[in-house]
């Protein structure tokens, strides 16, 4: 099978949640699976924090903005390839596109009222952007994935998706987590 993997971010020096379960799960695949070919995606940076195998091969697309990135590079790269599965793993995807999809859903916070604007131009436009592409790809999701029972049952009372489509799939940790050595002291209730 030859799965496509959208990890647009994992390469940039300073990664967020997503960026490191989208590099924590291409770590593990990488270790697990030799039979199916993978081709990751992802954007420019310096952080080369992950190495191609056999099996597994790492475009970097360039372009000026992430919605360009996805709806533009992504896509024709995809084509290019012709995997039979595209999963997207950090909320939003390519709204054009005929391979099937699979969407990791991390939150919706983005749809929550909120109190104030955003603190940067960035974040705003993200903000806009989510609440933009978000609902016209869940229609084209085979599968969503999201972090936990508690986010699942919030996105299926907010978006009113099959319960078939949506699944809890927790996320991990790898050895760069640590107890901290006065943890007890850190915790302890007053």
């Amino acid at each position: 099978m030859k799965i496509a993997i959208e990890a647009q971010r994992i390469f940039r020096p300073n990664k967020h949640g997503m960026d490191f379960v989208a590099l924590e799960t291409i770590r593990c695949l990488q270790k697990i699976d030799t039979k199916n070919e993978y081709f990751i995606f992802t954007g420019e940076g310096e952080d080369r924090c992950l190495e191609e195998s056999p099996n597994m091969h790492i475009t970097t697309l360039r372009c000026p903005s992430y919605p360009l990135w996805e709806q533009w590079a992504l896509p024709r790269a995809v084509a290019r390839v012709k995997p039979d599965l595209l999963h997207c793993t950090s909320n939003t995807a390519p709204v054009w596109g005929r391979t099937p999809l699979v969407l990791t859903l991390h939150d919706i916070i983005y749809l929550e009222k909120r109190q104030s604007s955003s603190l940067s131009l960035y974040q705003e436009m993200g903000w806009h952007y989510r609440r933009l592409i978000v609902p016209r790809i869940l229609p084209k999701c085979k599968k969503i994935i999201t972090v936990s029972q508690f986010e699942r049952q919030r996105i299926l009372d907010a978006l009113h998706l099959s319960d078939e489509q949506l699944v809890a799939v927790y996320n991990g940790f790898n050895s760069h987590f640590h107890l901290q050595p006065k943890a007890p002291e850190i915790t302890r209730k007053y």
